[in-house]
């Protein structure tokens, strides 16, 4: 399992945070988090999607775009899946969404960017009981193979946990 991070300037963090932190930005609500699962074993989040089999459904993906994409190789080197805008909001104690991949493909990228400080880390797992942290922390981009499993946690503490999720298939 291979995990970079990388720190984006920050005038390009607050413009992403300004963006979708913007009250007129539309959010879909979605019963769970994890595409197919059980809402007894999952939360809710708001989404909005950017981008979805390299087909863009948002007016703000070329904003979002311009500001991640020199951060991000895989823009010039493979294609984008998907694009998607997740919301968290707080729940009453600490809950870990249901760990996940994202795509099964070899050589399939992902990539988790934090639009802005909260708590409720991304976990990646080495084995069953073995984990690797990842805290939200403004302009914050995690890399990672898309068969990794993973998950988020829900924030308890903060107003909510906003992430920008990217999937890059080979071409």
């Amino acid at each position: 399992m291979s995990i970079t991070l990388k720190e984006i300037p920050l005038y390009a963090s607050n413009t992403i945070k300004e963006i979708i932190g913007h009250p007129s930005f539309p959010w879909y609500y979605n019963s769970t988090t994890v595409d197919g699962a059980p809402t007894s074993q999952d939360k809710h989040q708001l989404v909005h999607n950017i981008c979805k089999f390299n087909t863009s459904g948002s007016p703000h993906s070329d904003s979002i775009y311009t500001h991640l994409a020199p951060y991000i190789p895989e823009f010039y080197t493979h294609t984008l899946e998907r694009c998607k805008i997740n919301l968290n909001t707080p729940y009453k104690r600490k809950q870990v969404i249901l760990p996940h991949i994202d795509h099964t493909t070899k050589g399939a990228v992902s990539y988790i960017y934090y639009v802005h400080d909260s708590d409720g880390p991304t976990r990646f797992y080495k084995s069953k009981w073995k984990t690797e942290k990842v805290y939200p922390k403004q302009g914050r981009l995690v890399r990672f193979p898309s068969n990794t499993l993973h998950s988020g946690n829900v924030p308890y503490k903060f107003e909510n946990r906003t992430v920008v999720n990217f999937i890059f298939l080979p071409q």
